[in-house]
């Protein structure tokens, strides 16, 4: 694998974008919820400012949900499939107006991936610019399939050296685990690989490949939990 395929940043990925501080000011407009509120629905909070903004924008016209949708209250029986226990505590599916999305867990921490210029990333389950069609139901739109595994060995030395090509530029901190979630989309079959690394109990960097890593993104896990 070379380095211009791995930085490579696919169109295509899924990526919903906008700033941090464009964030925290949507978080303090009326009718948003504030990111101080505990438990799961500080994931609300948050994913509904990302939504609320890129769709004001003109990003993404796709994107505006409700807050009483987005957890997937509504979604039929099966449409959600339950996250691998092995990264449960790291990510969750939502539901936009164009289909689920992986967004990262606040049920411990409050916390986003963010890109090389700051700025918060989920993956969708549909291209960005995919226009789904009115015969099309949202809640199709989704993910099939999701595994998860712990790397070990010569699988664990690989995508060591994945975190080196995306995060390089000095020494390599003390990775404890990498952790592997595949991610399968029904749209055209893409599969998402998604390497989870971790210092102590929680991943601190992110790296999501498309299709075999033909393009892929590298992340860092912010904490923003109110001090």
């Amino acid at each position: 694998m070379t380095t211009s395929s791995l930085l490579q940043s696919d169109p295509t990925i899924g990526v919903r974008q906008m700033s941090l501080a464009d964030m925290n000011e949507q978080t303090r407009q009326p009718g948003m919820v504030r990111m101080n509120v505990f438990g799961r629905y500080a994931l609300l909070g948050v994913v509904a400012s990302w939504v609320g903004l890129t769709a004001q924008n003109g990003i993404a016209s796709d994107l505006p949900v409700t807050n009483s949708n987005i957890l997937c209250t509504e979604s039929p029986k099966g449409a959600v499939l339950p996250i691998p226990a092995l990264v449960s505590d790291w990510v969750a599916i939502i539901c936009l107006d164009s289909g689920q999305a992986l967004v990262p867990e606040v049920k411990k921490y409050r916390q986003i991936w963010t890109t090389a210029d700051g700025k918060p990333f989920i993956l969708t389950a549909s291209p960005a610019g995919w226009k789904k069609p009115d015969s099309i139901s949202r809640y199709e739109i989704r993910f099939s399939a999701l595994t998860a595994v712990e790397r070990s060995g010569v699988e664990l030395a690989k995508t060591l050296k994945m975190w080196d090509l995306g995060f390089g530029g000095g020494s390599r901190p003390a990775i404890d685990r990498v952790v592997q979630l595949d991610a399968q989309s029904v749209v055209n079959g893409a599969l998402y690989n998604i390497f989870f690394y971790t210092m102590g109990d929680r991943p601190r960097w992110v790296i999501i490949c498309k299709n075999a890593c033909q393009s892929s993104i590298a992340l860092t896990v912010r904490d923003i939990t109110p001090k």
